[in-house]
């Protein structure tokens, strides 16, 4: 018997999609792969992590590097991030999901 294949938890989708939309397709990919080393079994995902691999070419296997506004910093040791940039990216993210949310709304009407 084969393995079921497994929906990616809509948030975790949602997540990848903001960050393909900031341009940041190696934390999207990132996403992706811990979903599949989670369990998630998805041709869909499985498609995804190829597509990205293929467009990012050597820098899909890279390590992810810490950049000023995120989490990974302080646990890096890399640069304070100010006030400012912390709001600037929350703001954006936020901008994203009402915008995901509209969408949302509109396809399900």
């Amino acid at each position: 018997p084969g393995i079921a294949e497994a929906e990616l938890d809509p948030m975790l989708e949602g997540l990848a999609r903001m960050y393909l939309e900031e341009g940041d397709r190696r934390l999207a990919l990132d996403i992706y792969r811990k979903a599949q080393s989670l369990g998630v079994r998805s041709s869909a995902l499985a498609r995804r992590i190829e597509e990205l691999e293929a467009e990012l070419g050597p820098a899909a296997h890279a390590p992810l590097q810490a950049r000023a506004g995120d989490d990974m910093d302080d646990a890096a040791g890399g640069p304070p991030v100010s006030p400012e940039e912390v709001i600037g990216r929350l703001e954006g993210w936020l901008r994203n999901i009402r915008r995901l949310k509209e969408e949302a709304s509109v396809g399900g009407a």
